[in-house]
């Protein structure tokens, strides 16, 4: 593991189109407090990644890896952006002397543009996460 990336453990699923299909199985705690509450998902995830030179085969166990970089960017594109979004929207209709109820829902509703250029443009952000894997 380098000493700036996040490593779960997964299982290689298949291998088609270029690409790796990889499960990733839920971890049982985190290194802050091993406890698994700041896990945003239970069970299993999917993880698609580019085929590289490794030789893998259907089940193997496989580290994955993403970097703190990778993993930062993801947070603001997601959730810190919006934040930011949402507060702002929320701030400027107040200021504007709108009923705080309709400036509320209004900067809700300012969200879903966003959501859906982030989705339109996601195979684009995609490409700058980057994943490694590495045999177990």
């Amino acid at each position: 593991m380098t000493p700036r990336s996040n490593r779960y453990r997964g299982t290689v699923l298949s291998q088609q189109n270029g690409k790796w299909y990889i499960v990733l199985t839920a971890p049982e705690g985190c290194a802050v407090c091993h406890r698994g509450f700041c896990r945003d998902y239970a069970g299993e995830r999917i993880v698609e990644i580019p085929e590289t030179e490794q030789h893998l085969s259907g089940g193997q166990q496989v580290w994955v890896e993403v970097s703190d970089q990778s993993g930062w960017r993801a947070i603001a594109l997601f959730y810190g952006w919006p934040s930011l979004l949402l507060i702002a929207w929320l701030l400027l209709a107040l200021t504007a002397g709108v009923h705080e109820g309709v400036a509320g829902v209004s900067a809700l509703l300012v969200l879903i543009p966003y959501y859906v250029v982030l989705a339109l443009t996601l195979k684009k952000k995609k490409d700058k996460i980057h994943l490694s894997v590495r045999p177990v």
